[in-house]
């Protein structure tokens, strides 16, 4: 059976929750997801391996956050801040329909991921960035995860036993 986004190719420049999440539901739909993850380290959320207290990890090394938020995507490591790194991400670019990154105001640019850099590759290139607090006004360049959003906003999610 033919899915919707069968033939669309997704790069994902995303880490914890919040854009893989977003590119895990594409592929989903039949999108070949690209995750691109820094050479060290990975995607920050390899390293959650418990939430609430609640182990979610195994000793075997299995992360079902990680798994579960990355099911159908391929892989690839990079030095980003390596020119021959971005080479690889521009080819990439020059072949794929949508580029989604979820990173700080100025980061995307300052490695030359950024939409003017890429449309030079690919002019139809679909540019997704995902920021918490959008990407103009006084927040907008504060690094936030859902924890501190939470506390701005006066809610939490989590449960005390």
């Amino acid at each position: 059976m033919n899915r919707p986004l069968d033939g669309v190719r997704i790069i994902d420049w995303t880490i914890f929750q919040q854009g893989p999440v977003a590119t895990m539901m594409l592929g989903d739909l039949g999108a070949e997801v690209i995750k691109i993850e820094e050479r060290v380290g990975g995607d920050p959320g390899r390293g959650v391996m418990s939430i609430a207290g609640v182990m979610i990890g195994t000793s075997e090394g299995h992360n079902f956050y990680f798994e579960a938020n990355n099911r159908h995507k391929k892989s690839l490591t990079l030095d980003l801040k390596k020119p021959e790194a971005r080479e690889i991400v521009y080819r990439l670019a020059e072949k794929s329909d949508v580029f989604v990154q979820n990173f700080r105001q100025g980061v995307a640019e300052r490695l030359g991921l950024d939409y003017a850099t890429l449309r030079q590759y690919n002019p139809r290139l679909i540019y997704a960035s995902i920021t918490a607090l959008g990407s103009t006004g006084e927040y907008a360049d504060l690094p936030l995860n859902d924890a501190i959003v939470e506390s701005k906003a006066g809610t939490s999610m989590t449960c005390l036993a």
